[in-house]
């Protein structure tokens, strides 16, 4: 059996979407199971893509490759499949943010993950939910059937490790402008990441708990959302307080 794995989260700058993808087609591929073939479909980029370029690789591109290289199985992990079905088609659904927070989004991106996506996923064989909450989700807005929905949790990861070489460890520390004692919150820095209350509760927390009063707040994350002009207001409003850093997007080693 051939399947081919839509890998194109995995490049440019990835975030949780392509961690996932990447892990998975890492596991899969050292699976090595008798009859399985695995082909990874991307398309080079020297970019971030936009949302009219996602859905020109969605719709015209990755259906191409999947003709050509006679898949039977195409996976799809993050984003969306094609609207039209090249063949069988298995997705992850993360989560339905475009429905659930259509305010929090742009207009093309609202249309992409509220409107164009939830009718995408819909014609897939499979759903793959990677939490109940999401299953939930699925079943309330989608209307798809509970048979075709499979709940599997992603895994940990073996980099999610103390680091034992003390003198990279001091150097990334050094070059970030992280202190010894620190909290860490990762992900894209943006209205429904909730990233204004943790700052705003670790300010609290400190303040109520001397002890914890030298303890610095590390946000690592993209902060491009809306232009720049979420993290804006942020910059201006704690940058006073030492203990708060937003260190950005930090690669993973």
């Amino acid at each position: 059996m051939k399947i081919g794995i839509d890998v194109q989260a995995s490049r440019g700058k990835i975030t949780g979407l392509g961690v996932y993808t990447q892990n998975l087609t890492d596991s899969l591929l050292r699976e090595k199971r008798n009859g399985w073939e695995f082909s990874l479909l991307s398309k080079e980029q020297g970019r971030d893509w936009n949302t009219l370029e996602r859905l020109i690789w969605e719709n015209r591109d990755l259906p191409r490759k999947v003709k050509n290289e006679k898949i039977e199985i195409l996976h799809v992990p993050a984003f969306a499949p094609p609207m039209a079905k090249p063949c069988k088609v298995v997705v992850t659904v993360h989560d339905l943010i475009g429905m659930t927070f259509p305010n929090q989004l742009g207009l093309p991106s609202r249309l992409y993950w509220g409107k164009w996506l939830p009718c995408a996923v819909k014609q897939a064989d499979i759903l793959i939910a990677d939490s109940e909450n999401t299953k939930k989700d699925i079943l309330k807005h989608l209307n798809v059937p509970a048979s075709k929905i499979r709940v599997i949790y992603p895994s940990g990861h073996e980099g999610f490790s103390p680091l034992k070489d003390s003198e990279k460890l001091g150097e990334t520390k050094q070059r970030l402008g992280v202190k010894d004692k620190y909290f860490l919150t990762v992900g894209t820095v943006e209205p429904r990441k909730n990233v204004h209350r943790v700052i705003e509760a670790f300010i609290k927390f400190t303040r109520e708990n001397s002890v914890y009063s030298d303890y610095q707040l590390v946000v690592v994350g993209l902060t491009d959302f809306a232009h720049g002009s979420f993290v804006k207001p942020l910059l201006q409003k704690f940058s006073s307080d030492a203990n708060i850093l937003l260190a950005g997007y930090v690669e993973r080693e």
